[in-house]
């Protein structure tokens, strides 16, 4: 992706612009439900159960449920550093260290970018942070031809599902960045500065592994995501270029990566409790391919919303490998449902997104002969793909901050009450098997 990696100029406008920016992240994340100022959606209750039994119970977490015992095995990373301070502190802490924790990570992500697509020229810095916020696909635009002809199936976004689902009988989604911080904020952030990365060191495959391989812990779909990138443009260079085979094989098996693999194993081990115990059918965790012969439509209108990204950028970007790695993991995704919401299509989806993401970032603020038409024509088109979502930062969190006041999202105070809900639930955040495998080693002293 051509990036340039600047020597940052560390001038007084520089921090002032990175105060600010930091300021209105910090707003973005408020906005979107992080420290329980303001209105948080459904996610929010997994997210609270999850963060409140990590501070009040016993490391490693594990339940008695219905005569079972089980191990929380399911994506914590994200949770540590804030269930930690609130051990020693209080819940409400440990959901303001949670939102500094959100700000900071995305901060991180800009300031990385800056760094590569910034041209030191700190207006650059909040036009990144901009496309950051307003990133998605063009489906709230093109649901409209949806709609038309299939009114019947058309979701307007209401109840639980947000506007990103545009039909009701397809369960595909591509998530816009907007709708991840309010949902998925533990699984998007931690992903965006892992995907940025290996774009940044696409040459640099020694590092591959520790890029990738910590993201098992925080998402075990993003990680999946990350890995098929990586695959796919190995297996272009392997065929393409095969004269590097060699040279790339040795790049591969660096101490660092061989280190990451084994830190990889014990995290898949951890993780494989939840996903290769034994599921009823109600838990709606089956792979399924989905048939699209009787809504065609829906299949078109879907591919096209990321589809017109590819075409705007394609002038510039055609030699880009890590875009046409991302356009053919966007393409096929689709085909697939695993989770009672498609969870593999949502989550795998997201570094692929941002790949794209930021090739619409880079494309707005470093442009050639500073076509600033170019740049304009980005700012227009993120506008149509963010204003959507944005109707879900819904809210008015400043009276309950100068209150002290926290709207959570809890209205199940332990894990056993939430997991008893449903067994899409139960059977996606604990290991009920716990007489065998890792589960009964991580219980053994519990």
């Amino acid at each position: 992706m051509d990036n340039k990696d600047e020597k940052l100029k560390l001038s007084f406008a520089f921090f002032l612009s990175t105060f600010v920016v930091f300021a209105l992240i910090l707003i973005w994340c408020i906005y979107s439900g992080q420290g329980g100022f303001n209105f948080q959606h459904f996610d929010w209750q997994k997210h609270n159960v999850l963060l409140n039994d990590l501070i009040n119970k016993r490391w490693p977490v594990n339940y008695y449920m219905d005569g079972h015992h089980g191990v929380l095995s399911y994506y914590i990373g994200f949770y540590l550093i804030p269930a930690l301070i609130g051990k020693a502190t209080s819940f409400n802490v440990a959901q303001l260290v949670m939102l500094v924790w959100t700000a900071l990570g995305i901060l991180l992500l800009v300031l990385n970018l800056y760094k590569n697509y910034g041209n030191n020229q700190v207006k650059n810095s909040f036009l990144i942070l901009f496309g950051l916020i307003f990133f998605g696909t063009f489906i709230y635009i093109l649901s409209s031809i949806y709609r038309t002809w299939n009114l019947n199936d058309f979701n307007n976004g209401l109840g639980i599902n947000n506007g990103d689902y545009f039909s009701n009988s397809l369960t595909i989604q591509y998530t816009t960045n907007i709708t991840q911080l309010c949902y998925v904020f533990s699984q998007m952030v931690p992903t965006g500065i892992a995907t940025f990365l290996f774009v940044k060191n696409i040459d640099n495959k020694g590092i591959w592994g520790i890029i990738c391989i910590p993201l098992i812990l925080y998402s075990f779909f993003t990680f999946i995501g990350l890995g098929l990138l990586m695959f796919l443009v190995l297996i272009y260079e392997f065929i393409l270029v095969p004269k590097n085979i060699k040279q790339n094989l040795k790049k591969l098996l660096s101490l660092n990566n061989i280190f990451a693999i084994i830190i990889g194993i014990v995290l898949l081990l951890y993780i494989s409790c939840n996903i290769l115990q034994p599921k009823p059918v109600s838990a709606g965790m089956d792979f399924e391919l989905i048939d699209y012969h009787q809504n065609l439509l829906g299949f078109v209108i879907f591919q096209l919303s990321w589809i017109l990204w590819i075409l705007i950028l394609f002038k510039h970007e055609k030699h880009n490998l890590v875009m046409w790695a991302a356009s053919l993991v966007l393409f096929v995704l689709p085909f697939f449902k695993y989770g009672e919401a498609n969870d593999f299509c949502m989550r795998v989806s997201i570094p692929a997104l941002f790949v794209l993401n930021f090739m619409v970032i880079k494309n707005m603020t470093c442009r050639p002969n500073n076509n600033s038409s170019y740049s304009r024509l980005m700012i227009l088109l993120l506008l149509l793909t963010g204003m959507g979502p944005m109707a879900q930062l819904k809210g008015n969190p400043w009276k309950n901050i100068i209150e002290d006041r926290h709207e959570y999202n809890m209205p199940y105070k332990q894990g056993t009450a939430f997991f008893s809900t449903a067994d899409s639930v139960r059977y996606q955040y604990v290991d009920w098997n716990a007489d065998k495998g890792i589960a009964k080693l991580i219980l053994k002293d519990n």
